[in-house]
């Protein structure tokens, strides 16, 4: 028997580990923020690479104490003007697109085109803050699920 083998742990393990809520956990996994596997439909993910993830979101100083000043300590920049703007764009695009429409609902990866899909997810995570849309799952003919926006109703 292997002992190596790290076994994979659900979306509800994860959450306690992390302590944030299940659905925070699905979100992160549906957006590549942690590392996870699809399996089956359902998301697993390996204990290790929760750990290593969740220690290269860490600030601060190297809790391992790593002699290597030369590099010296490189601090997170701030959110940029141009990224800022780029998501301040992506909202408009969006709102622009649902204006004097009779359609009810958007594929997201119409949004994405031109766009990296950080700016898109944040303009759509505010979007979704401010009540103007909810997010949705469809489904193509042959199965495969795509994500939508959907206008809130007033």
């Amino acid at each position: 028997m292997n002992t190596d083998l790290d076994p994979l742990l659900t979306r509800d393990e994860v959450a306690k580990y992390l302590n944030v809520t299940e659905r925070t956990v699905l979100d992160w996994a549906q957006r590549e923020v942690i590392p996870a596997i699809k399996l089956a439909g359902s998301w697993r993910f390996r204990r290790k690479d929760i750990e290593s993830w969740l220690q290269s979101q860490s600030t601060g100083p190297d809790p391992l104490g790593s002699d290597n000043h030369s590099e010296g300590i490189q601090p997170k920049p701030f959110r940029s003007a141009e990224r800022e703007q780029n998501i301040r764009e992506c909202i408009s695009a969006m709102e622009f697109s649902m204006q004097d429409s009779d359609q009810e609902e958007w594929a997201v990866y119409t949004f994405q085109v031109g766009r990296e899909a950080d700016i898109v997810v944040e303009a759509i995570a505010r979007m979704v803050k401010a009540k103007i849309i909810k997010m949705d799952f469809r489904k193509t003919s042959v199965g495969e699920k795509y994500e939508v926006i959907k206008r809130r109703k007033a």
